[in-house]
């Protein structure tokens, strides 16, 4: 096995547990947007048939789906600080990787190179012995 195998191996394990953290996060602001969506149109439709007699009730219903919004919109605040950060550690488990990866290659140059030079002597060497004459 070559050397930065297990540190290799390491960083990308966490690199791909910040990418599945993202995806989390991706997908429950997804759903935040989603539901504040919902909540919007069922508010709309329900403007559009108001009923005068129900104006009371449709008041203290609007209010609570206003503040079920407003919530939602606290939440994607949240989300969206929360997706800033994990892409900003996502970038930098790339770097990571990504130097590490590269720090394995010139690794693995230096000793091939190294196993050439030793061949090289050894046909150095044979070429240079004296023979037998027979």
């Amino acid at each position: 096995m070559a050397r930065f195998a297990t540190l290799i191996e390491l960083y990308r394990n966490q690199e791909e547990e910040v990418r599945r953290e993202l995806g989390r996060r991706e997908r429950r602001r997804f759903e935040l947007l989603a539901e504040r969506e919902r909540l919007c149109a069922e508010r709309l439709a329900a403007a559009l048939t108001v009923d005068p007699a129900m104006h009371e009730q449709y008041l203290a219903w609007w209010q609570t789906i206003d503040a079920v919004i407003a919530g939602l919109e606290r939440d994607l605040k949240a989300i969206e600080q929360a997706l800033t950060e994990v892409r900003a550690e996502l970038i930098a488990a790339h770097r990571r990787t990504t130097t590490i990866a590269k720090l394995r290659e010139l690794d693995d140059a230096r000793a091939e190179h190294a196993a050439e030079r030793r061949r090289q002597r050894a046909n150095d060497e044979f070429a240079t012995r004296p023979r037998a004459v027979g």
